[in-house]
Formats: structure tokens, C-alpha cells, sequence
């Protein structure tokens, strides 16, 4: 009873006030020319990532701070990166030491925002190499937030690790962090058992892992352990190239394959692979000059000669690719048919002869000539010479802006002065890197070429031999037959060679040179 008497004592209070705010708007003429009132509301927040999310907690429960360390974090939780930037060696300065780690992953986090890559990444390790800042919350928390689509970012940005911060990459080996594992893998390309370490850490469609495989594989074919090789090609080569519609990728597997089973013994998968690779490849050619062994190989003559007759020799005058002159000449050698043998001789020496002076001179160079041909790692470096030049120009800008950003202006502010100074450093360090990956290239042409030099030494021993033990048989047409000498490479032992870096090479290691003997005495002339 009493509960209805009160709801009734307040319906009719509710209805008379709703109706009296109704009259009064009515004369007012409908609100249009009462004074507007306005009610002041914080702006919500938009902490959109791990790290923001952290920051802003550390921030509130960190007690009292001084004004300007208040202010900065206030720029940074509202977004506003660029100014808070400028601002950090002065907060550095002005925080309590407590607080600076806090300010330093702060720092790391600007950085990142304000697409500072190189600079970034140099901060980042510097700091996580110093102090236990991937295993604390904030560490964790800037993990989460840039650890997503990480190796694409090293990757398009090309990002350089010098000598040292390989040494600081080593004492955070046993750290777990996303971005962490990312880095040590981006580390690892090109070697053998750090690849091997890192590979079962990455994510199956992690772009680093088909690279790492790569590298793994070409250091097993160096031992000979194919079956290992194979396994890791079934594993990581074959589900990433699935799906793919990349042309060069796809061949670059086939020669890949190609090659190991060669040097494994399967002649005929070998040759399969290397039919695959399609004539719109950059690889065609190299392909088929690799696959005439195969024909060698297997005492398969009519073949040979047919690749032969359609891979004319002319053909291959303006290209480095000196192993056809070699097959050329053993094969018609076989066939004891001297006048192309030395006529392969010729072709040689008349088409290497100029690659060898190119090759000498390019060496010798401090910028070696770029050879048109696509290198994974050298676009790196290209990437990251790019890259480095839009970094330098965004810190000579938000240099010159710290002047005007800081009250009163006290000029450049000291971190920018530092991020600029190590960042040329790193450029310096990535043009040397240029300048080794394009010599390294032409390195390992001198090395082709002074193998099959050698190789050519036993044709011509074994050319000689013939001539003179079927001088009576000869028919000259031309003269007296004369062989060019030409300078040798220096003797080798026979063993499987790998003159590119980067790929596996199923280079002749010429046991041929005991297969080498006359068809003429059989009767096969």
C-alpha cells in the first residue's frame, strides 16, 4: 500500500515536469534563441594495439610524475607521435629514473610509428641487448604490436645487421619474443646451422622460412646429404610453391631439384626437372646447357647432338655460360670429329677471352658493374639502400622541426643527432655490402671460368692425343690442325664445386675425363 501511494505521488510529478520543460520551450520559440549550454566530456581514448594499452597502465599506476613527463605520455596516448618525438631526449632528462625504462619503450614505439625503420631496429636491439626489456611487460606488449607481418617489413625494408649487432643478436638467443625469433632468422640467411635453428621457429607461411630452407639446403648438398636436402624441399619448398604463379620461383625450384638429383645419381628425374623450366624463364637457357651432362652422361649421343644443332653456339656469344663450349667439344670429340671439336675450342676462347678481361677489371673495381641477372640478395641491399635514403630524409626533416617543436627552441635535439649519425653509418655499411655482393658475383663467375678452363685443359690433352694417333685419317682441308693454348686455371682437385652463393650448383666434376675414349676404335666414326 504504501509502495502505490509513493508511485503515484511521483507519476504525476514526472508528467507535470515533463509538460512545464515542454511549455517553457514552446515559449521560447522551440529552444531556437535560448542560450546553448554545452557539457564537457573527455575525449575517449583509442588504444588500439598491446602496446598503448600497457603504456597507458604503466603510466596511471606509476604515481606522481612532473609535469612535462605527464604532458609527453598525454601526446603519445592521444596519438599525436610526431610531437612527442621531439620531445624525447628532454623527457630522458626530466624523468624520474625510475621511469626511464618506461620512457625508453616509449621511445622504441615512436620510432616504429613514425616508419624509422633502420633506426628502429637499431634501437631496439640496442636497448633489449642491455637490459632484460623483452621479458617486461611493455617488452612483451611491443612484441604483440609489431611482431605481426614482421618478416615482410625486414624484408621490404632491407633492414642491415652489422657485425656487432650479429654479436648482440647472439646473447638474445635464448629469448622466445616473436620479433625476436623474425630478427635471429633474418640473421641466419646464408649460413648452415644457425638457418637449421631458427627454420622450425617459424610459422608455415612465414616468408623468411622458404629463404631459410634455401639456405639450409644448399649447405646439405655441400655434405652430401641429399636425402636431408630432399626432406626439407618435400617439407617447405613444396607447400609454399603450391599455390604459386611465380615464374622465376617456380624454375628457380626446378633447377634446384635438377641439380641435386644430378649430383645424386638420377639421371633421368634430373633431366625431367630441367625440362619443366618453360622457355619464357630467365633460367631456359641455363637449364638446357646443364642438361646436355645429362645426355653425356649417359652415352646418349643422337640427343646430344640434337641440343646441340638447335643450341647453336653463336647463340651464347654475348652470354656467360662457358660449360656449352665444353659439352660441345667432348661430345663431338667422341664422336672423333675434330673439326668441330676445334671449333668448339675456338668459340671458347674467343667468347670467354673477353668475359675473363671484364671479369679481371670488374674484380679490381671499388663499383663493380651490376650483372643483369636477378639476385635475391642483392635486391636486399638494393631494397635497403632505398629504404635508408627515405629514412635519412624524414630525420633530416623531423631534425630541423625539433628546433621549432621545443619551447624555447634549444636547436636539434640530441636524439635525432644520434639516430642520424648511426643511420649513416648503416648506409655506409650497405654500400660496402653492394659494392661485396656485386664483386662476389663476378667472383663467382672467375670461379666458373676457371673450372671449366681446367675442365677444357683435359678435352684438349684428349683431343691432341687422338689427332696424333689418327693423323693418317685425317683429311686437312685447312691446313695443319693447330690447338689455340689458352692460360689454365690453377690445378683443383675433382669435387663437386658451388661457385654461386645463395643456390646449389650441380657442377661436372669432370669424371668424365675417364669416359673420354675413342668411338673410333669401335668402328663408330
Amino acid at each position: 500500500m504504501k509502495s502505490t501511494l509513493l508511485l503515484a505521488l511521483f507519476l504525476p510529478l514526472q508528467v507535470h515536469a515533463q509538460s512545464g520543460a515542454d511549455l517553457l520551450l514552446e515559449q521560447s520559440g522551440n529552444g531556437n534563441t535560448a542560450t546553448q549550454i554545452s557539457f564537457k566530456s573527455h575525449k575517449q581514448l583509442e588504444l588500439d594495439d598491446p602496446f598503448l594499452v600497457q603504456l597507458y597502465g604503466s603510466w596511471k599506476s606509476a604515481g606522481k610524475l612532473n609535469f612535462e613527463v605527464n604532458s609527453w605520455m598525454n601526446l603519445i596516448v592521444n596519438k599525436k607521435y610526431e610531437k612527442a618525438a621531439h620531445l624525447i631526449s628532454v623527457i630522458k632528462k626530466k624523468a624520474p629514473s625510475n621511469y626511464l625504462s618506461v620512457v625508453e619503450a616509449a621511445s622504441l614505439y615512436l620510432y616504429w610509428k613514425l616508419n624509422l625503420n633502420q633506426t628502429f631496429f637499431n634501437a631496439w636491439l640496442r636497448h633489449s641487448a642491455e637490459s632484460n626489456f623483452l621479458k617486461s611487460q611493455l617488452g612483451v606488449a611491443l612484441d604483440q604490436t609489431i611482431s605481426k607481418n614482421a618478416s615482410l617489413w625486414f624484408i621490404n625494408n632491407g633492414i642491415h645487421i652489422g657485425p656487432d649487432q650479429k654479436l648482440q643478436l647472439k646473447s638474445l638467443r635464448t629469448n622466445d619474443n616473436r620479433f625476436n625469433i623474425l630478427a635471429q632468422s633474418w640473421s641466419a640467411l646464408r649460413t648452415g646451422e644457425e638457418a637449421l635453428y631458427w627454420l622450425p621457429k617459424l610459422a608455415q607461411d612465414d616468408p623468411l622460412r622458404f629463404r631459410l630452407a634455401q639456405t639450409i639446403v644448399v649447405d646439405l648438398a655441400r655434405q652430401r646429404k641429399l636425402g636431408a636436402a630432399a626432406k626439407l624441399l618435400k617439407q617447405v619448398y613444396e607447400p609454399k610453391l603450391h599455390n604459386s604463379d611465380d615464374l622465376e620461383k617456380i624454375s628457380s625450384y626446378y633447377m634446384l631439384l635438377a641439380r641435386l638429383l644430378y649430383q645424386a645419381g638420377a639421371m633421368d628425374a634430373s633431366e625431367h626437372y630441367y625440362r619443366l623450366i618453360p622457355e619464357k624463364s630467365q633460367q631456359f637457357l641455363q637449364a638446357r646447357v646443364e642438361a646436355l651432362w645429362i645426355s653425356l652422361r649417359k652415352g646418349d649421343m643422337p640427343h646430344l647432338k640434337g641440343e646441340l644443332a638447335s643450341l647453336d653456339l653463336k647463340l651464347f656469344d654475348d652470354k656467360f655460360l662457358p660449360e656449352v663450349y665444353l659439352v660441345s667439344s667432348i661430345a663431338h670429340l667422341k664422336l672423333c670429329q675434330f673439326q668441330n671439336v676445334k671449333k668448339a675450342f675456338d668459340s671458347y676462347i674467343r667468347v670467354n677471352k673477353n668475359w675473363a678481361a671484364q671479369i679481371r677489371k670488374n674484380r679490381l673495381q671499388e663499383s663493380p658493374a651490376l650483372i643483369n641477372e636477378y639476385d635475391y640478395y642483392l635486391n636486399i641491399v638494393l631494397r635497403g639502400m632505398k629504404s635508408q635514403k627515405i629514412e635519412k630524409e624524414q630525420l633530416d626533416r623531423l631534425a630541423q622541426a625539433s628546433v621549432e617543436a621545443t619551447v624555447p627552441a634549444i636547436g636539434v635535439q640530441e636524439h635525432w643527432l644520434t639516430s642520424r649519425q648511426d643511420l649513416n653509418t648503416m648506409m655506409s655499411m650497405t654500400a660496402k655490402r653492394k659494392q661485396f655482393e656485386l664483386r662476389k658475383r663476378w667472383e663467382n663467375r672467375q670461379k666458373i671460368l676457371d673450372s671449366s678452363i681446367r675442365k677444357m685443359r683435359f678435352v684438349k690433352i684428349e683431343f691432341i692425343s687422338l689427332m696424333r694417333r689418327y693423323a693418317q685419317k685425317l683429311e686437312e682441308k685447312s691446313g695443319v690442325d693447330k690447338v689455340t693454348t689458352f692460360a689454365a686455371a690453377s690445378a683443383k682437385k675433382n669435387q663437386l664445386e658451388f661457385p654461386f652463393d645463395g643456390m646449389a650448383w650441380g657442377d661436372e666434376p669432370f669424371h668424365l675425363t675417364a669416359e673420354v675414349k675413342s668411338l673410333c676404335l669401335a668402328g663408330k666414326e
